[in-house]
């Protein structure tokens, strides 16, 4: 951030957060479906077809989780990855990042008024510092998943694509 920050350059840098933010809980509803519904076909192959138990597709698992909050789904992605992170810090990182992306989401604007961001310093150092915790969190919350399911460097938009071709295989 420069010396005097303008408005542009907060703004800018506040869409910034707020789009990591987003991406961290996408990663968490995505990485839920995909153990839900893995976890269904693994169901699947024990269960006796014949007794007319029915696997839950994609499509209601995601309307399901994709309605969640980021805490619920918190609970939900520690259970099913928590074996898979080796650190035990991650649940402490977790609530960093969720303090400062709900300071972002619901406070920033009332702390730091719009009118009032051309040249507010602490508002771009508050920014600085919420965008590192952030990308941090998001960095470690993108791997928590991968050595579980072995995805590798799937793209989320790919991922919910991929899963359904499996569950209707």
């Amino acid at each position: 951030m420069s010396i005097e920050p303008n408005e542009t350059a907060l703004l800018i840098a506040f869409a910034r957060a707020a789009s990591k933010a987003q991406e961290i809980e996408a990663v968490f509803r995505d990485s839920v479906i995909a153990a839900l519904v893995l976890g269904d076909l693994a169901a699947k192959v024990r269960m006796d077809i014949a007794a007319g138990t029915r696997v839950r597709s994609l499509e209601d698992i995601a309307r399901k989780i994709d309605r969640l909050p980021l805490g619920v789904l918190k609970e939900k992605f520690f259970k099913a990855f928590g074996h898979a992170l080796s650190d035990p810090g991650v649940k402490e990182m977790f609530d960093a990042v969720n303090d400062e992306r709900i300071f972002l989401m619901h406070n920033f604007f009332q702390a730091f008024p719009v009118d009032k961001l051309n040249g507010n310093k602490e508002a771009a150092i508050r920014l600085e510092k919420i965008d590192e915790i952030l990308g941090r969190g998001l960095q470690i919350f993108r791997r928590a998943h991968e050595p579980a399911f072995l995805f590798g460097k799937i793209p989320p938009t790919t991922l919910r694509e991929m899963l359904k071709l499996v569950v209707d295989a």
